[in-house]
């Protein structure tokens, strides 16, 4: 689905943020579970849960892509980075249901964002 067809028809909108509220729901219950669960601590990574869930970042790589985030030095922007070119060359061969497949898709009908742009836009969502 793209985002377009997403902004135009506010139930298909609705039904996709109900997706990604119920997988950071489900994570966040997750975690009151364990013993010593700090509220900071969950309230923190909740945020960066929903991004990666719009981005269509797989579950086991949320925690890996928060410490690279959080870090915010030269050397992890560079790993967010390379991860993220990957997903693009992914997204490019195998489209999914997610913003960083739309805005691929974007490029790849000549509306003007290049892989470089893409590639910011994920980056700057993951580390906000």
């Amino acid at each position: 689905m793209s985002t377009a067809t997403l902004i135009r028809s506010e139930p298909l909108a609705d039904e996709y943020s109900r997706r990604c509220v119920t997988a950071l729901r489900a994570d966040v219950l997750g975690a009151l579970r364990r013993p010593n669960a700090a509220m900071t601590d969950i309230g923190a990574r909740s945020p960066m849960r929903l991004v990666c869930a719009t981005l269509g970042v797989p579950r086991r790589d949320w925690a890996r892509l928060s410490r690279l985030a959080w870090q915010a030095d030269a050397p992890s922007t560079d790993a967010l980075s390379a991860y993220v070119d990957v997903m693009i060359a992914d997204r490019c061969w195998q489209p999914a249901d997610d913003l960083l497949a739309d805005l691929v898709m974007a490029d790849v009908r000549g509306d003007g964002l290049t892989a470089d742009e893409i590639r910011s836009i994920a980056v700057a969502l993951l580390t906000s």
